[in-house]
């Protein structure tokens, strides 16, 4: 079967599978991985975490509505979408109380400053290719968001502070409680900080729609599995969630990313086309130099 694969495919269902492995692996370690980072805890670490894990989630969204609106007819209703995604970002970074005049004034200087940072970003060339691309990555974090807030009411699993806080015994990753509406307290697998900041991931296409300017595809995945593992890291610290909970909120954002460029392609789409063909040459000037 693997040898009706094409490369691609072959290389996302291998590290899928190692990736699975190490959850398992490591799940077991839950609670003394909790008990560990949340005594040596950094308050400043959390608060970065707490306010700007999910960032790239809304700036990446943020980023492909305001470019679509270029390429396309009525782009003032892209514009207001992509200024709503951002004052969503703006809010939930510094939860102002709007009764507040200056609190509220802190936030609005904050999506403007975010909004004009995403508006100095270069619109990709106007091609087919490009607006797939741009589709998509406004289409993996919104569906992924919602899959890690629809399966954190189904799970119901207590997080870390809870246990301490209610007396409750540890809840293992795989119990599922069932679906209910529950308070925020039991809400801890699967972590939709960690799922927001995966979104960074999607810097990855960068090589895609301005490959003049982003040729080191690497490099991209260096720095998206850094800023992920830190964010990850401040929410276990922060007593918020497990290491399950961070693995499976990263391991949602990037499913729901290998699921939806399956489904382009089954429409004819190819997502990853250019990437591969990325790899082809790398390959190639590797043979050149060694021969």
């Amino acid at each position: 079967m693997m040898e009706h694969m094409n490369k691609r495919t072959k290389m996302i269902l291998v590290t899928a599978g190692i990736y699975i492995a190490i959850f398992l692996i490591l799940a077991p370690f839950d609670y003394p991985f909790s008990e560990f980072l949340t005594s040596h805890a950094n308050s400043w670490f959390i608060a970065f975490g707490a306010r700007l894990g999910p960032l790239p989630a809304a700036l990446v969204c943020g980023y492909c509505i305001l470019a679509l609106g270029t390429i396309r007819e009525k782009w003032y209703l892209y514009r207001v979408a992509a200024i709503a995604v951002i004052a969503v970002a703006a809010f939930n970074i510094l939860k102002p109380d709007l009764s507040s005049l200056l609190e509220f004034l802190f936030m609005t200087v904050l999506w403007a400053i975010m909004f004009a940072a995403i508006r100095m970003i270069p619109t990709p060339e106007n091609t087919n290719a490009n607006e797939h691309i741009l589709q998509f990555g406004i289409l993996v974090t919104l569906i992924s968001s919602g899959l890690v807030q629809l399966l954190k009411l189904l799970w119901g699993r207590p997080r870390f502070y809870a246990l301490q806080l209610f007396g409750l015994d540890f809840v293992p990753w795989y119990r599922v409680a069932g679906f209910a509406m529950r308070s925020d307290a039991f809400r801890s697998f699967p972590s939709g900080h960690t799922a927001g900041a995966a979104a960074i991931f999607f810097l990855v296409f960068l090589t895609q729609l301005f490959p003049k300017r982003f040729v080191r595809r690497w490099k991209l995945w260096v720095v998206a599995g850094i800023y992920t593992l830190i964010i990850a890291s401040t929410r276990i610290m922060a007593g918020m969630h497990f290491l399950s909970d961070v693995m499976g909120g990263c391991g949602v954002y990037l499913l729901t990313m290998v699921i939806l460029a399956a489904l382009f392609q089954r429409n004819g789409i190819d997502i990853w086309a250019e990437l591969e063909q990325e790899e082809l040459n790398d390959e190639k000037s590797m043979e050149n130099k060694t021969a």
